[in-house]
């Protein structure tokens, strides 16, 4: 009897797949435990990694006070990712105060001359917080620690950028033709087309202080003789590779609905002028009894180009185009117009807002030969400039004489040949052309024109 039971479970079959099935079942675990636990990886490092980015943004914003600085990293990261949820992501050891060298891509612990702030954030067994596992748990029973080690990094700067006290800055190209001199620490920048010249240019010449950037390294079109030059060398290492944007040109739209709304704006508001001067709204604000008061509004053009001082023309009907004729002077007005904004020849301007809304194939403003724009002493007492803004094109022709002008275009700005500027910051949202023979320089002792204020970026 016994031996007929045994012959039979011998010969039986049935459950022949049981352990393979077994062995599947366990496969298919394994895999989506994988997956889930991963999935859950990946969502705590994007999380350490906002809270890092966070602090050292926090970090860098209080650099002058190394004290302060890992306080306010600890406390955005205690902020992003609670102590009673996630242990102790950010130790006051992972923040570290130093320099950032931009070229090198290094960060440089301790160093005296601190630019930024790295921080590490953690959840592993470094901080006792180690994340566990969720469906691969049983790792321990097999003598595998059931915990994952995730940590991420992130690097912040506090920057002076390039171009930050006026220039030339187009979101394209800047082009160079022959024989232009640039002073005064003018910095000429082009963001995606780069800096270079049309053919075979010569004759540029570059002072000390001056410099060229660019977005990227490709962005370099110089070549030959040119390049080899000394002083064009100086002016790019001055400026160098840098993510400066232009973003007055972006903004035009919104300065030229702030000036339609002047009359009701404070005097107080703050409008930085050409070369980093700044200067308030205030010559638009006629002193009457010892009280300031709001310039008066005006839909029409006066005759004979009379355009009276405290005014602010809205001119939306001027058949295309609205033209200041040759002798005009103008003085504390702002003109804002839908229509083309031509210059003629011998006009000049100080204490002048132009701003035209235009945004077709023509340039929105036009300056003739030998016009006038700001006046002589700009550059001695900070006032008396010019301020343009368009949304389209901007195109000055030869032999203007500029003495504290400000374009912001949100196309494209030509400068003919033989241009003589002193104080200016043109910003472009397309490219920006040089012509011959012109002279372009800031104000002298820029660096005491004004406050300036950090900037900050994430590198790493």
């Amino acid at each position: 009897m016994l031996f007929q039971r045994v012959s039979r479970f011998i010969r039986d079959e049935d459950g022949s797949y049981t352990l393979w099935s077994l062995a599947w079942f366990m496969l298919y675990v394994g895999i989506g435990g994988l997956a889930v636990d991963a999935t859950d990886v990946y969502r705590h490092q994007n999380f350490l990694q906002a809270t890092a980015d966070s602090a050292s943004l926090a970090g860098v914003m209080s650099l002058s006070d190394p004290d302060e600085a890992t306080n306010y990293a600890l406390a955005f990261a205690e902020n992003n990712m609670r102590r009673n949820v996630h242990g102790t992501v950010l130790t006051e050891s992972e923040v570290q105060l130093g320099y950032w060298d931009t070229g090198a891509r290094k960060f440089y612990p301790n160093e005296p001359n601190r630019n930024a702030v790295y921080v590490t954030t953690r959840r592993g067994e470094t901080n006792q917080n180690p994340l566990g596992m969720i469906m691969l748990r049983f790792f321990g029973l097999v003598g595998l620690n059931p915990w994952w080690n995730v940590n991420a990094e992130a690097v912040a700067i506090r920057y002076y950028p390039d171009c930050l006290r006026g220039g030339f800055i187009a979101e394209g190209q800047v082009w160079f033709q022959n024989n232009n001199h640039f002073y005064n620490n003018i910095c000429v920048h082009g963001q995606v087309g780069g800096v270079g010249h049309k053919g075979a240019v010569q004759g540029n010449t570059y002072e000390s202080g001056v410099a060229i950037s660019m977005g990227h390294p490709d962005g370099n079109h110089f070549s030959g003789q040119a390049l080899q030059a000394e002083d064009l060398q100086a002016a790019l290492a001055n400026g160098g590779i840098n993510e400066l944007w232009p973003a007055e040109a972006y903004e035009a739209a919104d300065y030229i609905e702030m000036l339609r709304q002047m009359p009701d704006t404070s005097h107080n508001t703050m409008m930085t002028t050409a070369d980093g001067k700044y200067e308030s709204w205030e010559f638009m604000y006629p002193v009457v009894d010892a009280v300031r008061v709001p310039p008066a509004r005006a839909t029409s053009q006066p005759a004979g180009d009379a355009y009276l001082p405290f005014h602010v023309y809205e001119l939306m009907n001027c058949n295309g185009q609205l033209s200041i004729g040759s002798g005009a002077i103008l003085a504390n007005v702002t003109i804002v117009t839908s229509c083309r904004i031509h210059i003629a020849a011998d006009m000049s301007a100080g204490n002048v807002i132009l701003a035209s809304t235009y945004t077709g194939p023509q340039p929105a403003v036009s300056v003739a030969a030998q016009a006038k724009l700001g006046n002589s002493d700009y550059c001695d007492t900070g006032t008396g400039g010019v301020q343009i803004y368009t949304l389209g094109d901007a195109h000055l022709a030869a032999q203007t004489d500029w003495h504290g002008v400000r374009v912001a275009a949100a196309g494209d700005v030509g400068l003919a040949a033989q241009n003589s500027v002193h104080g200016v910051s043109v910003q472009a949202g397309g490219d920006i052309d040089f012509q011959s023979n012109g002279e372009y320089g800031l104000c002298p002792n820029i660096a005491d024109s004004g406050p300036v204020e950090w900037r900050y970026r994430l590198v790493q």
